[in-house]
């Protein structure tokens, strides 16, 4: 049996679909979060008589891959393509134009409202845009409680949840990440951290929803870090799309055992390099430890944090926890895997019916076999969704103490 990217509906081929921007105004300083997620601009936003005007390639990238902006002649031609909504195309004037040290401004709420459709609300603190929004602002936000987390920001939340967004060149997209830092987080010292794998179908969210932030509870208990990454596009599984399931060898002369079309490994090999450009870019906010550096995954995540490990800089992955089920372990190099000294800890749910036994029965003996440093726990009752959720008291013990020494 062969995997294949399923083919996601119109409109949601993406981990993460942004709904609004929302631009926080403090003095003169503009901050700007797409949903929950802090987006920093390429070229920094302007206030104008109390307008907010934003540079034309920041907006193609909010509204990316949908918008595409092109300069024709003296004129600048913006076209709206989504394929749920009729394509559209505007001139601007230049009443819309504003060129702030030889770069080209616009009126952000002004232009897209207008000739877009896009809906837009102006508050005295902050201003909320439309991007593909499925409910109304008022829905999305019926109170100034609703938006208690923006203005939150404004006075400096360090600690907590704290989500951010990193512009991906070959992605043509904003890609999300989501954090947790502990209260116990102490920027000068380097901090353990679990970088978090979600679901095929899912995103960020993925970890903390499916716990109901029990997982956040944890690590403020044992003081890890949490970063919750995502894998750009759906059912790529971090680049692990690219391997087969079921009981098959990899030839090592098929590049492409999977069949993929062109468009399904370019998609993978970009959620693949997208893993480590979000962690450099977390590393560049917190002072995360690479030496204590561990995985957590479940499902597509579980394929992906195996991709990963063959392929990430050491010293990454000291340890990792996979769950919901496993691919056939022949793809893979199992001599890379000793040579990266990683421990595996294998959760198996007794009820996934994603063929979680299948892990028990051969992959688990396979891996011990070749010499790869591996453990396995079974999660009695646990289906392939949630049953990893059960066990997190056996995932931070894992981590927490030597792994050499667990008796599982």
């Amino acid at each position: 049996m062969i995997m294949r990217i399923p083919v996601a509906p119109i409109g949601e081929e993406y981990s993460y679909d942004f709904q609004f921007a929302i631009f926080t105004k403090q003095n003169e300083n503009i901050a700007i979060f797409l949903d929950t997620y802090l987006y920093e601009p390429a070229m920094s936003p302007v206030l104008l008589n109390d307008c907010i005007y934003l540079s034309i390639e920041d907006l193609r990238r909010i509204y990316a891959p949908y918008l595409e902006i092109k300069t024709q002649e003296d004129n600048i031609v913006i076209t709206y393509t989504h394929p749920l909504k009729n394509k559209k195309s505007i001139v601007l004037s230049s009443k819309d134009v504003t060129i702030i040290e030889n770069l080209v401004y616009i009126n952000v709420l002004k232009v897209m409202s207008n000739a877009f459709d896009k809906e837009s609300k102006q508050f005295e603190t902050l201003d909320i845009l439309a991007i593909d929004a499925i409910k109304s602002i008022k829905e999305t936000f019926p109170s100034m409680m609703k938006l208690k987390y923006y203005t939150d920001r404004l006075h400096s939340k360090t600690l907590g949840y704290q989500n951010y967004s990193i512009w991906m060149d070959e992605a043509n997209r904003i890609i999300p990440y989501r954090m947790y830092i502990p209260f116990s987080y102490h920027p000068d010292t380097p901090n353990k951290t679990i970088v978090c794998f979600h679901g095929g179908d899912a995103n960020p969210d993925y970890m903390f929803v499916h716990t109901n932030d029990a997982i956040a509870r944890y690590a403020e208990k044992y003081g890890y870090v949490l970063l919750s990454i995502c894998s750009y596009r759906k059912f790529t599984f971090f680049g692990a799309s690219k391997v087969p399931v079921g009981k098959c060898l990899i030839p090592a002369t098929n590049p492409n055992p999977c069949n993929l079309t062109h468009d399904e490994q370019v998609w993978c090999k970009i959620a693949e390099k997208s893993v480590l450009l979000q962690i450099e870019d977390a590393k560049k906010r917190y002072a995360l430890d690479e030496n204590q550096m561990y995985a957590l995954g479940n499902s597509g995540g579980c394929l992906g944090i195996f991709q990963q490990v063959q392929h990430i800089p050491e010293p990454y992955f000291k340890a990792v926890v996979c769950s919901g089920g496993m691919p056939t372990v022949t793809f893979l190099d199992t001599d890379n895997l000793k040579s990266k000294n990683t421990a595996f800890l294998l959760l198996i749910a007794s009820e996934d019916e994603f063929d979680g036994q299948y892990t028990y029965h051969e992959g688990y003996p396979y891996l011990k076999e070749s010499g790869v440093k591996v453990d396995y726990k079974i999660v009695g009752g646990g289906s392939h969704l949630l049953g990893w959720t059960n066990a997190l008291d056996i995932i931070f013990d894992y981590f927490e103490r030597p792994y050499s020494k667990l008796a599982y």
